[in-house]
């Protein structure tokens, strides 16, 4: 059966160009199909034009290999395969549409990928730098959001719930209420529990990443600073769990963050979620363990 494979931000920055292809070549000769997640784009967009060459050069070379990776051809249409944010796989999962709203931040983010792919590094991007400052505030809200509720936890100031099922349904509804404000909907949840749960199962990965770096904060009793870009780990993770399908097709996960590996385990989907290594042997291309230049 066909499935669908989804890269992080550190993997896309991590592979170099030959051995990308090399992957591309034996997903579509298996039918495996490369989806663009919206929360890896995000963090990507929000970089690109970042005032240190080296950093801005591997953010720009990342959307590059995610446009091949990710590209579809029919005929002379060439289109992205998008994977949606969580809040629109719960919104769908809830209302059984997806929402009008997203087309357009697909084919917003379609024609980004374009631009950016055909710059120069040094390109000031001034033709798309009206939607590249929305999303560059958009997630510095949501990293200093998510900084603060951690802060919250490393400092006592709101109790943690200790039992982990409770723990998860709680992180659940969270979701749920995110999703609410992001649409403008209203879910009935207190009548849906049956619904809470299948929100609870779709962020199951998601959760253990969350899980985890509250325990460590806690721990700790500080360092909650340096976890800014572990928002975007938690929303990548929401692409797959024991669970997920895309009619009725697994969707697997390559990263080279440990810490997502080792939720995957907790959260019973390790083989769901690779490393770039063991995702070619799983082609059945020769794996290497060595880094990767940047490409």
């Amino acid at each position: 059966m066909a499935e669908h494979v989804v890269f992080d931000n550190n993997a896309y920055k991590r592979i170099a160009p030959p051995r990308l292809a090399a992957i591309i070549a034996a997903e579509r000769s298996r039918g495996v199909t490369a989806l663009a997640s919206m929360a890896v784009l995000q963090e990507l967009f929000a970089r690109a034009r970042d005032p240190v060459n080296d950093q801005r050069g591997r953010n720009r070379a990342a959307i590059r290999k995610m446009g091949e990776h990710c590209r579809v051809t029919d005929g002379s249409r060439t289109s992205i395969n998008f994977l949606s944010h969580t809040d629109c796989q719960v919104y769908r999962l809830l209302t059984g549409a997806q929402h009008p709203d997203d087309t357009e931040r697909f084919d917003l983010a379609a024609d980004l990928i374009r631009v950016i792919t055909e710059a120069s590094v040094d390109d000031p991007l001034l033709s798309i730098a009206m939607p590249l400052d929305a999303v560059q505030r958009t997630v510095e809200a949501v990293e200093s959001e998510y900084v603060h509720d951690l802060q919250q936890v490393a400092e006592g100031r709101t109790t943690n719930e200790p039992n982990l099922m409770k723990r998860n349904l709680e992180y659940a509804a969270r979701v749920v209420r995110r999703t609410e404000a992001q649409y403008g909907a209203k879910f009935d949840l207190l009548r849906a529990t049956g619904a809470l749960v299948e929100v609870m199962k779709l962020t199951s990965v998601g959760f253990a990443v969350r899980d985890a770096v509250v325990a460590e904060m806690k721990a700790k009793g500080g360092g909650y600073g340096q976890h800014r870009n572990t928002v975007w780990d938690e929303e990548i993770m929401a692409a797959t769990s024991m669970y997920t399908t895309i009619n009725g097709a697994p969707v697997i996960v390559v990263t080279e963050e440990e810490r997502l590996l080792t939720a995957a385990t907790v959260a019973k989907a390790s083989d769901r979620i690779f490393n770039i290594a063991a995702y070619e042997r799983l082609l059945g291309l020769a794996g290497t363990e060595r880094r990767d230049a940047d490409g």
